[in-house]
């Protein structure tokens, strides 16, 4: 997710700032989860719909081809 951020941006600088950023929420995501394991000591598990949402998130392309089983099938035949 992180680098389609960093690509989707035209000039050096600007892929530079949002790769920084992308580092940046990475380590807020470690900070996090050390937190809630050493400080609160317990998990609750992702509802199915945010994990849903979670991975079209991730896999945009995984995401279309659930949305549309047609892209899944092949119209080649193999050799």
């Amino acid at each position: 997710m992180a680098a389609r951020i960093v690509e989707s941006v035209p000039d050096m600088g600007s892929k530079s700032y949002a790769a920084t950023q992308a580092m940046d929420e990475a380590r807020h995501v470690e900070l996090y989860q050390r937190f809630v394991r050493d400080k609160i000591g317990m998990y609750y598990p992702i509802n199915e719909d945010l994990a849903r949402l979670l991975a079209d998130a991730s896999h945009p392309a995984l995401a279309c081809a659930r949305a549309s089983p047609v892209l899944l099938t092949s119209t080649r035949t193999p050799p």
